[in-house]
């Protein structure tokens, strides 16, 4: 063999032992990150409560959210055909049916108004409207029609909403406070320095007092956002899951996708009584000893009073092993919604 093809040779081998170094490094770079979004780097401790079933209603398999939770009655809605279901305390049930100006899958979110039960809000973000709907009459009382697409909303007032709107810059969403005159147009009335990334910085938001929380799903950011909407301070969820997901944009820029399907840390989350409960997705160090079966779900209660610190984790057995689709806690019920039941605890802490 010639001389230069001995180097030609030597080159390639050590080219290739680069590469299969390379390989390797990535090869045990993702067995530690799945071994870190398994076990999180963190700890968990119990949160002592006082649970007792209250009531189950059991429902056709489906997707359904919470809306609301009262005394006498909890109301629910069925994702597919967008139908409202009240379960009494009495064990009836009472089935409504969306208004057929509504089309159900445009339905994103719903809520109920703060100080009339009987009134929820239809938030459809494709029609970039929201529906005032009363269950009792069933019949919609008014509707708010935004001149521009919104992403995550909450209502102000009677003629206000907290927004996120989009801004000049691809997707990136502000938040706006947006109000609607008697003719029914909407104006944004405030303009905050609160951004955030569409897809990327997906999330919670809600409401609570003086305050707007924003609880981000893949990573363990907090936005706790005064109502003037000039100040927003971070906490951050005990997991130590920090990285954002990456995007990337294809067809000139024109539409924006995830490069990989990204790993929900928060899923779901709720407000009650100066209190923040989040449903995470991330196990911790210590969950095989107290889930060793892996056949609950993990609650996280952070205290809003106390600058979001970590009171502690509730465990719930899973319903025939499922996840909770959704739930909804209040200061005397801890309500669980599963693919084909609803669940009612008395709660206390």
């Amino acid at each position: 063999m010639r001389k230069k093809d001995i180097n030609i040779t030597l080159i390639g081998i050590i080219v290739a032992a680069l590469i299969l170094l390379v390989f390797y490094y990535n090869f045990n770079s993702n067995k530690t990150d799945i071994k870190y979004l398994a076990n999180g780097g963190f700890k968990r401790t119990l949160l002592p409560v006082n649970m007792s079933l209250k009531q189950g209603y059991e429902l056709p398999k489906g997707f359904y959210n919470i809306i609301g939770v009262g005394d006498d009655k909890t109301l629910i809605k069925e994702a597919e055909t967008g139908s409202l279901i009240t379960f009494n305390t009495d064990h009836t049930k009472e089935i409504i049916k969306m208004p057929k100006e509504i089309n159900p899958e445009n339905v994103f979110y719903t809520s109920v108004h703060p100080y009339d039960k009987q009134l929820i809000y239809l938030i459809c973000n494709n029609d970039r409207s929201v529906f005032l709907f009363n269950i009792g009459t069933q019949k919609i009382v008014s509707i708010f029609k935004f001149s521009s697409y919104f992403d995550k909303i909450i209502r102000a007032s009677d003629s206000s909403f907290y927004v996120f709107n989009q801004t000049d810059k691809m997707n990136q969403l502000v938040l706006n406070l947006v109000q609607f005159n008697k003719a029914g147009k909407d104006t944004i009335i405030k303009t905050s320095q609160i951004y955030k990334e569409a897809m990327t910085d997906d999330g919670i938001f809600q409401s609570s007092g003086k305050n707007l929380i924003y609880v981000n799903h893949y990573n363990n950011k907090i936005s706790i956002i005064d109502t003037a909407l000039r100040k927003e301070t971070f906490y951050k969820t005990i997991d130590t899951v920090t990285t954002r997901p990456k995007t990337i944009t294809i067809r000139n820029n024109t539409i924006t996708k995830f490069a990989k399907a990204p790993r929900p840390v928060n899923q779901l989350m709720q407000v009650s009584d100066s209190l923040l409960f989040i449903n995470s997705y991330v196990r911790s160090e210590v969950d095989n000893e107290n889930d060793p079966k892996k056949e609950s779900d993990f609650f996280d209660v952070y205290d809003l009073k106390n600058n979001c610190k970590y009171k502690g984790t509730i465990y719930i057995k899973r319903y025939k092993k499922e996840r909770a689709q959704d739930f909804m806690v209040t200061r005397n019920k801890f309500v669980l919604q599963y693919p084909n039941m609803t669940l009612i605890y008395d709660f206390s802490l």
